[in-house]
């Protein structure tokens, strides 16, 4: 016997971002319905976070779906820290620069190589956010099917809006934060718009409204 699956009932707007997404890819279109499926789930008492963790699964995997690469957000603070921090441990170890904690003498080898270290780091550091916005921008202009060239201070707003979604995402996913039901959908109804200004423009959504109009007009005539 077929395991029966609870349908999902979409709303217009949810319907039309979910073809929307499903026109991009199928694992994005599954990524949203997933979201939309367990937050439905009155019963299940971790839904904010588990619909949050596929909202923000969505949006980090989007980028890769409309060939758009994404090499800043891939190289994470946490890796590059991690490196240095191995590499700090190890050049106290070695430099005879240090003695009891107490720096001083001339800079050895081990100590010159971990400077050129810190040097790279904070210059990684300080070039990575643009990058990172750069990339957001490029995958938000080719999301957009309405192919209109937005004012650079719009764009900006857009990418600023972008990432306080995914940060509140990140931040439910993590359970570092516990939303109420009221602010939870407050986020979704502004993530689901951002998507669908970009994926199915509203002026789309009025054609198609008058080409039906025009349609009863003709069947009734």
């Amino acid at each position: 016997m077929d395991e029966q699956v609870e349908p999902i009932i979409l709303h217009k707007p949810q319907l039309d971002l979910f073809n929307a997404l499903l026109s991009k890819d199928i694992k994005l279109a599954r990524m949203y319905l997933g979201a939309i499926k367990v937050l439905n789930d009155m019963d299940n008492i971790d839904r904010f976070a588990l619909a949050a963790h596929d909202l923000r699964e969505l949006m980090e995997k989007l980028p890769y779906y409309i060939d758009v690469e994404t090499k800043a957000h891939n190289e994470t603070l946490v890796n590059k820290v991690q490196l240095i921090k191995k590499q700090w441990h190890e050049t106290c170890r070695k430099t005879t620069c240090v003695r009891d904690g107490t720096w001083n003498g001339e800079i050895d080898k081990s100590l010159a190589s971990m400077l050129r270290e810190f040097g790279s780091f904070f210059k990684w550091h300080d070039e990575n956010l643009p990058k990172r916005n750069e990339e957001i921008t490029t995958a938000l202009r080719k999301l957009d099917i309405s192919g209109c060239k937005l004012p650079i201070s719009l764009e900006e707003q857009n990418v600023k809006t972008w990432k306080q979604l995914r940060k509140y995402f990140i931040g439910i996913s993590h359970h570092g934060k516990h939303p109420t039901k009221d602010d939870f959908d407050s986020k979704l109804d502004i993530f689901e718009g951002f998507l669908l200004d970009r994926l199915y423009p509203r002026t789309f959504t009025d054609l198609d409204e008058i080409d039906d109009i025009i349609q009863e007009g003709d069947n009734d005539a």
